[in-house]
């Protein structure tokens, strides 16, 4: 046997005992379960990952900035903020007609004193709605 067939049959050794210290001590990972598939739609995968829909959401809108100038996002303000003012005196106006006309709506007579707190939290909420409507047009 040569000086070379003596120091392969070494080398094939140290391999097979590293192969059989692998096999040994590697542990085997379970395969998924047959019933995991993966989502059949986009809303089913924002429902198992809600955490994903807020990354892209955010993700969107910092693209989203990057890229449209900075004056197209303040005229965007003021439209948004007359839209919202538009909307809320509308709520202002259309809640008692709305609250009057639903099928759980009590007698005419009982209706304003269990109404009332609900008529001064929607005032409350849409006189907020305006401020911050007024704020944004600024």
């Amino acid at each position: 046997m040569s000086n070379g067939d003596a120091r392969r049959q070494r080398i094939n050794a140290k391999i097979e005992a590293s192969q059989q210290r692998l096999d040994r001590d590697s542990v085997t990972l379970p395969l998924p379960p047959e019933e995991s598939a993966p989502p059949d739609s986009v809303t089913g995968l924002l429902g198992e990952y809600p955490g994903l829909a807020i990354a892209a959401g955010l993700g969107a809108g910092l693209l989203l900035g990057a890229a449209l100038p900075k004056s197209f996002g303040a005229s965007l303000t003021r439209r948004a903020g007359a839209l919202l003012s538009a909307v809320s005196e509308t709520a202002l106006l259309l809640a008692p007609q709305a609250l009057a006309g639903s099928p759980d709506a009590e007698p005419a007579a009982a209706a304003p004193a269990k109404s009332a707190p609900f008529r001064a939290a929607g005032a409350k909420m849409a006189r907020k709605a305006l401020a911050i409507a007024a704020k944004a047009l600024r």
